[in-house]
């Protein structure tokens, strides 16, 4: 017999349905950590894993329509920015590992977002999203 699983109701009535897990939170990478060999393929590599993640997310938005796929494609348009690229590959440039780099990246933009303001700083959430 499966677990059973309560909760707090946010709406009226009753539902019913299958039950998704989260996985936990994606360990960051090790500080430091440096790449080995030419940064070309490491910078290709952190690249792709971007653009995944935004065709991902755009996937998502499209099955699931309506104010949700503007929500995935705002956190598809943050995935492919170009300045997080850039800063990416600045960083895989100075010798950190494409995961290091993603991560250090990501960081930089959420203290930007972080100090800007309120609705800005509610982003930091949606930036964390997309980096895990």
């Amino acid at each position: 017999m499966p677990d059973r699983l309560s909760g707090l109701g946010v709406s009226p009535g009753a539902g019913a349905g299958p039950v998704r897990t989260i996985a936990g939170a994606v360990p960051e990478p090790p500080a430091g950590e440096r790449r080995e060999g030419d940064a070309a393929p490491e910078t290709a590599r952190a690249l792709a894993a971007l653009e995944e993640v935004a065709a991902d997310l755009e996937k998502r938005g499209d099955r699931a329509g309506g104010e949700a796929r503007d929500v995935l494609a705002a956190q598809a348009m943050m995935a492919r920015d170009p300045g997080l690229a850039e800063l990416t590959g600045q960083k895989i440039a100075d010798g950190a590992s494409a995961a290091c780099a993603v991560h250090e990246a990501f960081g930089v933009f959420r203290d930007m977002l972080a100090g800007a303001g309120d609705y800005m700083a509610a982003r930091v959430a949606d930036l964390d999203d997309i980096r895990d």
